[in-house]
Protein backbone atom coordinates (compact mmCIF):
# COMPACT_ATOMS: atom_id res chain seq x y z
CA UNK A 1 0.00 0.00 0.00
CA UNK A 2 1.04 3.88 -0.73
CA UNK A 3 1.64 4.55 3.02
CA UNK A 4 3.56 1.80 3.92
CA UNK A 5 5.96 2.67 1.12
CA UNK A 6 5.84 6.18 2.12
CA UNK A 7 6.95 5.25 5.49
CA UNK A 8 9.28 2.48 4.30
CA UNK A 9 11.35 4.84 2.11
CA UNK A 10 11.09 7.90 5.04
CA UNK A 11 12.65 5.45 7.25
CA UNK A 12 15.28 4.28 4.81
CA UNK A 13 15.93 7.72 3.56
CA UNK A 14 16.80 8.93 7.45
CA UNK A 15 19.55 6.44 7.40
CA UNK A 16 20.77 7.26 3.93
CA UNK A 17 20.12 4.18 2.22
CA UNK A 18 19.62 4.15 -1.54
CA UNK A 19 15.76 2.73 -2.22
CA UNK A 20 13.99 1.62 -5.15
CA UNK A 21 10.10 1.17 -4.91
CA UNK A 22 8.57 -0.90 -7.44
CA UNK A 23 4.73 -1.71 -7.32
CA UNK A 24 4.55 -5.41 -7.81
CA UNK A 25 5.96 -8.88 -7.96
CA UNK A 26 6.83 -8.89 -11.59
CA UNK A 27 8.41 -5.66 -11.10
CA UNK A 28 10.81 -6.57 -8.78
CA UNK A 29 11.90 -9.38 -10.54
CA UNK A 30 13.09 -7.49 -13.58
CA UNK A 31 15.20 -4.64 -11.46
CA UNK A 32 16.68 -7.67 -9.33
CA UNK A 33 17.64 -9.52 -13.11
CA UNK A 34 19.20 -6.13 -13.83
CA UNK A 35 21.03 -5.19 -10.67
CA UNK A 36 22.94 -8.42 -10.30
CA UNK A 37 24.61 -6.65 -13.39
CA UNK A 38 26.27 -4.21 -11.57
CA UNK A 39 29.41 -4.63 -9.07
CA UNK A 40 29.04 -6.05 -6.68
CA UNK A 41 29.22 -3.10 -4.22
CA UNK A 42 26.15 -1.70 -6.46
CA UNK A 43 23.73 -4.21 -5.73
CA UNK A 44 20.82 -4.84 -3.42
CA UNK A 45 21.57 -5.98 0.30
CA UNK A 46 17.86 -5.67 1.07
CA UNK A 47 14.70 -6.81 -0.48
CA UNK A 48 11.35 -5.32 2.04
CA UNK A 49 8.41 -7.49 0.25
CA UNK A 50 4.88 -7.17 1.14
CA UNK A 51 3.26 -10.47 1.11
CA UNK A 52 0.02 -8.58 -0.47
CA UNK A 53 0.57 -7.68 -4.10
CA UNK A 54 -0.95 -7.43 -7.06
CA UNK A 55 -0.24 -9.88 -10.45
CA UNK A 56 2.27 -12.11 -8.43
CA UNK A 57 2.37 -12.07 -4.32
CA UNK A 58 5.00 -11.80 -1.85
CA UNK A 59 5.54 -15.05 -1.01
CA UNK A 60 5.65 -16.41 -4.76
CA UNK A 61 8.41 -13.49 -5.24
CA UNK A 62 10.20 -14.41 -2.22
CA UNK A 63 10.23 -18.38 -3.53
CA UNK A 64 11.50 -17.30 -7.04
CA UNK A 65 13.95 -14.89 -5.82
CA UNK A 66 15.62 -17.48 -3.18
CA UNK A 67 14.97 -20.14 -6.44
CA UNK A 68 17.53 -17.42 -8.71
CA UNK A 69 19.56 -15.70 -6.63
CA UNK A 70 19.92 -18.01 -3.03
CA UNK A 71 21.21 -16.01 -0.16
CA UNK A 72 22.78 -13.57 -2.12
CA UNK A 73 20.40 -10.20 -0.34
CA UNK A 74 18.62 -10.49 2.45
CA UNK A 75 14.21 -10.54 2.13
CA UNK A 76 11.99 -9.26 4.98
CA UNK A 77 8.36 -9.96 4.20
CA UNK A 78 5.89 -7.11 5.43
CA UNK A 79 2.47 -7.52 6.16
CA UNK A 80 -0.80 -6.92 8.44
CA UNK A 81 -1.40 -10.54 8.64
CA UNK A 82 -0.13 -11.67 12.19
CA UNK A 83 -1.48 -15.36 11.71
CA UNK A 84 1.61 -17.32 12.63
CA UNK A 85 1.08 -19.77 9.68
CA UNK A 86 1.70 -17.02 7.58
CA UNK A 87 4.69 -16.03 9.11
CA UNK A 88 6.02 -19.06 9.45
CA UNK A 89 5.11 -20.23 5.72
CA UNK A 90 7.16 -17.22 4.81
CA UNK A 91 10.34 -18.07 7.14
CA UNK A 92 10.15 -21.59 6.03
CA UNK A 93 10.53 -20.31 2.21
CA UNK A 94 13.55 -18.22 2.89
CA UNK A 95 12.58 -14.82 4.46
CA UNK A 96 14.80 -13.68 6.67
CA UNK A 97 12.37 -11.70 8.67
CA UNK A 98 8.65 -10.35 8.68
CA UNK A 99 8.16 -6.98 9.60
CA UNK A 100 4.08 -6.89 11.08
CA UNK A 101 2.30 -3.52 9.84
CA UNK A 102 2.67 -0.86 11.33
CA UNK A 103 6.07 -0.38 10.75
CA UNK A 104 8.22 1.26 13.47
CA UNK A 105 11.28 3.15 13.44
CA UNK A 106 12.61 0.89 16.27
CA UNK A 107 11.64 -2.50 14.09
CA UNK A 108 13.12 -1.22 11.22
CA UNK A 109 16.76 -0.65 12.52
CA UNK A 110 16.75 -3.81 14.58
CA UNK A 111 15.87 -5.93 11.42
CA UNK A 112 18.29 -3.78 9.24
CA UNK A 113 21.45 -4.47 12.09
CA UNK A 114 20.71 -8.21 11.66
CA UNK A 115 20.49 -7.82 8.05
CA UNK A 116 23.40 -6.25 7.84
CA UNK A 117 25.58 -8.87 10.83
CA UNK A 118 24.23 -11.87 8.79
CA UNK A 119 25.29 -10.27 4.74
CA UNK A 120 29.29 -10.19 7.09
CA UNK A 121 28.61 -13.63 7.71
CA UNK A 122 28.41 -14.77 3.91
Amino acid sequence: DKFAVRVLTALCAQCEYYVKVVSNGIECLRELSANVQLPVSERFNLIMCDVMMQEMDGKEVLMEIRKRYGDEMAVIMISSNDHVQMVESCIRAGADSYLMKPLRISDFSNIWQFVMQQSCRK
